[in-house]
């Protein structure tokens, strides 16, 4: 099937909120094509997560991130999981 990826223009970021702090950097690439190509994947692998996944232009690369996410501590749970399902090991960052 068709995949329709929100692909958000590369700008200031709004502010965030300490509900909102933290997200999973699941993979990175410099072809927009691509990065589709994998979140493609990446909905098939893991569907339970299909409503936090987003591509975002980012100095020159797309990336894919799983968003957003209230603590660390809930993003590392996630990324754990996504570790076990898939061949991801997600990286937890604060939401700049």
């Amino acid at each position: 099937g068709t995949v329709e990826v929100e692909l958000l223009a590369a700008g200031p970021t709004p502010p965030v909120t300490a509900s909102a702090a933290h997200r999973l950097q699941l993979a990175a690439f410099q072809s927009e094509a691509n990065a589709r190509q994998a979140l493609e994947q990446l909905l098939r692998e893991l569907p339970w997560l299909a409503e936090r996944l987003v591509v975002r232009p980012d100095h020159g690369l797309y990336r894919i991130f799983a968003t957003p996410f209230v603590s660390q501590e809930e993003a590392q749970r996630t990324a754990a999981r996504i570790a076990r399902e898939s061949s991801h090991h997600p990286i937890v960052q604060n939401q700049p």
